[in-house]
């Protein structure tokens, strides 16, 4: 059969090609095309290019702009193919439009090129260059590890002659005393420490180490400070000189903290016995341990001594409700506090009231609950009042809170006029379901809106179990973030577990109403602004090139797949296994590195990936000895 190809075209020889038609089916491979296939994969004629090459699983419309002429072409870098687990092979794939006079059926052709030997290169002189800075960085370490030790301390450090005069001090000595290393070193350590007889004492001939020694110091603004010093002698330049290393920690504050601890406590016994509030401590099995006298008022005893005595089963005897007293241990449980919580409780004489406890749980070291300790107050007397309005007012904030976050909303009910807050830190997604545009073309419209409420309604479910905050959602596709309004300092693992999940649920529903629906998700994470806007319908949103970046790592990614930035590579990579897609053009940014987030370690095999490198470390390490035998030759020659 004659190639498609004229004559008057050749293609390069290290080039392999594909012709497609309009459909995407395959008119026309070269011979070479099976090294870029998955073994049992077949390529050919009557076949679709996304049998072999599920990549383009995702981009018609990026094919469809070619076969137009909309697109002159685009590309696909360093697609990776595990045909061997020790030799992976790493190829481009180009995509152009593709015209003949013979056939003009033909819509485009694709073009492969290996580049594993690239990208072995590539990936060999980024492993070299880590290695051998490395080395570098250990050579440098190796002849100044003490002004390294200095400078990463965060407690303070003095080095001193034996006549007291200081020769060295770290930076967080010169934070602490406001001096420059100008004005310390050289000078007597007696500058800054007023306690001459501690002074003497470690420099003495006798004492080798002292620990732990609380001395009083003054800062260049003559503020008095309290210091734990710990000293040691060690051998000076010659052998009748002796260096005294001081290491210190201020403990000013702590100092001030038990002290104020100790009055706290003095005033605590007075306002337990004067206080109008009921104040207790109660174990989890339903005893007081102790009351103070207005909370056996509010019950109706006599005395705290009568009220602990004859109450020994706080569920039955004191709550109407029995299973009160279990919501009351399941709060504590879960937030180790809780505030205002109401209930209705007999007194003793089986007159009904109402209360509101404030309560937290004591625990020892190892995390045991002790007891449960807290106040009382009596609110009868308002609370019959307060009852209606109550009920109005969760009525407005259940719908405010399924609106705005609960922090934001509270924020609102504050007539704040503008709300809008920066966070620094937060992890972004997008998620995109791919073919949905197709699927509404040949779905009724209630069909289409239970369809997408189904799934949307799931992955509200999953916002809440990780923590996720819902920003919204645009006809099919998906937006949340971690780390807003509450920090999160983890937020791009609670983001990659929601990805992970959110997969996991589409497969679910594809399964349980046979739909071939897959989802294209995008995550960054980066500073943000976010706030409300507007003054009717108004919404919570966010704003910045964190979510410009999430949103284009969404975009530009490929159907069932997770595609992550760098800077969210970077918080996941010790935790679950990525892959590297490797750079794709973004607005804006140019060249990016992405990567695909696959799945939890333990979870995913990682061997083929790491199995894929040892050879080229081994290599490396080679070349990094030979660096480091001349580097040694050329500092002994210096």
């Amino acid at each position: 059969m004659m190639s498609i190809l004229s004559r008057s075209s050749p293609i390069p020889p290290h080039l392999d090609y594909i012709v497609v038609d309009r459909d995407l089916a395959i008119l026309e491979v070269s011979p070479g095309i099976d090294r870029f296939v998955e073994p049992g994969v077949e390529v050919a004629v009557g076949g679709t290019i996304e049998d072999g090459f599920p990549e383009t699983i995702g981009l018609e419309e990026l094919f469809a702009e070619i076969w137009t002429g909309d697109r002159p072409s685009f590309e696909l870098k360093s697609i990776a193919r595990s045909l061997d687990s020790k030799h992976p092979v790493f190829f481009d794939l180009y995509v152009q439009r593709f015209t003949s006079d013979d056939r003009p059926e033909c819509a485009g052709i694709i073009f492969l090129e290996d580049v594993t030997d690239r990208v072995s290169l590539e990936q060999t002189l980024v492993q070299a260059s880590n290695e051998m800075s490395l080395l570098l960085g250990r050579l440098k370490a190796s002849k100044n590890y003490m002004q390294e030790i200095i400078n990463s301390m965060t407690e303070i450090l003095i080095v001193a002659r034996s006549s007291g005069k200081i020769e060295t001090v770290n930076p967080a000595c010169l934070e602490l005393f406001g001096y420059s290393q100008e004005e310390l070193v050289g000078n007597s350590i007696a500058t800054i420490v007023c306690d001459a007889q501690f002074l003497q004492q470690s420099m003495s001939g006798g004492c080798k180490f002292l620990q732990n020694i609380e001395v009083t110091c003054k800062t260049k603004s003559n503020t008095e400070l309290i210091v734990s010093f710990s000293c040691s002698a060690i051998a000076g330049n010659t052998p009748n000189e002796c260096d005294f290393v001081y290491i210190g920690r201020d403990i000013t504050e702590r100092l001030r903290s038990e002290r104020e601890k100790k009055e706290a406590e003095e005033n605590y016994r007075h306002i337990f016995e004067n206080a109008i509030e009921g104040i207790f401590q109660s174990t989890p099995d339903g005893r007081f341990l102790s009351a103070n006298p207005a909370l056996a008022k509010i019950y109706g005893y006599s005395s705290p001594q009568e009220l602990i005595r004859e109450l020994n089963d706080i569920d039955r005897q004191i709550y109407v409700s029995s299973e009160r007293r279990e919501e009351f241990k399941k709060i504590i449980e879960e937030r180790g506090t809780i505030y205002d919580f109401e209930s209705q409780v007999y007194d003793r004489n089986g007159g009904v009231r109402w209360i509101s406890e404030n309560a937290r749980a004591v625990r020892d070291n190892n995390g045991n609950l002790l007891f449960y300790e807290g106040t009382v107050e009596d609110i009868t007397s308002r609370k019959i009042a307060q009852e209606a309005l109550r009920y109005q007012q969760q009525q407005a904030e259940r719908l405010l809170l399924n609106i705005l976050p609960e922090p934001i909303a509270d924020r609102l009910k504050l007539e704040e006029e503008t709300i809008a807050d920066y966070f620094e830190d937060v992890s972004v997604l997008f998620a995109d379901i791919v073919g949905f545009t197709k699927l509404a073309s040949v779905t009724s419209a209630v069909e289409l809106v239970d369809l997408l409420n189904e799934i949307f309604s799931a992955f509200d479910t999953l916002t809440e179990q990780h923590g996720l905050e819902k920003i919204k959602t645009i006809g099919d596709a998906y937006m949340a973030v971690s780390g807003l309004p509450e920090p999160n300092p983890d937020s791009a693992a609670a983001v990659a577990e929601m990805a992970l999940d959110m997969q996991a649920k589409i497969a679910e529903f594809n399964t349980q109403n046979r739909r071939p629906l897959s989802i294209r998700i995008g995550i960054h994470t980066g500073p943000v602004v976010a706030g409300v806007i507007g003054i009717k319908k108004f919404i919570y949103d966010l704003w910045g090139d964190t979510v410009n970046m999430a949103s284009r790592m969404e975009s530009q990614g490929l159907a069932g797949k997770i595609q992550i930035s760098s800077e969210t590579y970077d918080r996941l990579k010790d935790r679950y296994v990525c892959e590297p897609r490797g750079t794709i053009a973004v607005k804006g940014k140019g060249e990016t590195m992405v990567y695909f987030l696959v799945g939890r370690i333990g979870e995913v095999d990682r061997a083929a990936i790491t199995n894929a490198i040892v050879d080229d470390r081994q290599r490396t390490r080679l070349t990094i000895e030979k660096i480091y035998d001349k580097l040694q030759e050329f500092d002994r020659e210096i």
